[in-house]
């Protein structure tokens, strides 16, 4: 984790704050509490945006005193930080089962998209924070997240690789590019899709992965499904949940 400054901290908490304030809250454990504060903050940022939100208005929205946060972080850009982390570990978490998956590439493939859908869906504030807010981190802090993002890349780039190497994902394409093309579209589920909507979070997924495959999947790999509609099928039936 990167060093933290304390300059924000500092300015944020004010000359006033008593060892009452600073005390952590009684009765509930230290990461449940953390989980919690950390939730909020999301949506405070989420509301206000991160550069128009306070660590007050964090604290209301907990129920706790601003000075308790300081038990837990020690500025505003800790809270981000720490979000933006734990969303990034929790979409690579979501996909490493897939590469170990023993089945083909694009099996694989429809199996990654279901998941990150599923992900991003499920944790949509916090997915919209990491977004929309990344560039407020420090420099220092962005660099320790940037290699993770190049190494998501890297994981389905190997994925479609291996598909071309077993014959499931046509040859033709540009690995590198076509990578990129498929996690820029995983990332921007979060700015349109809504839970409230017509269409389901699975309903999505599904539909994503139908599309996705088909569009990289080999002739060979086509034909031995059945055909399109039959590969089709077989996805939004669950074929790539696994």
């Amino acid at each position: 984790m990167a060093r933290r400054s304390t300059g924000t901290a500092s300015a944020e908490r004010g000359s006033g704050t008593s060892d009452t304030e600073t005390a952590p809250p009684v009765r509930r454990g230290k990461e449940a509490r953390r989980r919690e504060i950390l939730d909020a903050a999301a949506e405070v940022f989420l509301e206000k945006g991160y550069d128009a939100s306070s660590t007050q208005e964090i604290a209301d929205k907990v129920g706790i005193l601003k000075g308790s946060l300081y038990y837990y972080v020690t500025s505003k850009e800790d809270f981000l930080y720490e979000i933006i982390r734990e969303t990034h570990t929790g979409a690579v978490r979501a996909i490493e089962p897939v590469l170990a998956m023993e089945t083909d590439g694009l099996h694989r493939l429809a199996n990654l998209i279901l998941r990150q859908v599923e992900f991003f869906t499920a944790n949509r504030t916090k997915s919209v924070v990491f977004f929309r807010e990344y560039r407020a981190l420090s420099a220092e802090r962005r660099a320790e997240i940037e290699p993770e993002g190049e190494r998501y890349r890297a994981m389905v780039g190997a994925l479609l690789a291996d598909g071309q190497q077993d014959g499931t994902i046509s040859a033709d394409l540009d690995v590198r590019m076509t990578s990129m093309a498929i996690v820029e579209m995983l990332n921007s589920v979060h700015r349109w899709f809504r839970s409230t909507g017509r269409v389901s979070a699975a309903r999505l997924g599904r539909d994503m992965a139908a599309m996705l495959c088909l569009g990289v999947a080999s002739q060979a790999a086509i034909e031995a499904h059945g055909g399109a509609d039959k590969l089709r099928e077989k996805i939004e039936n669950g074929w790539g949940r696994t």
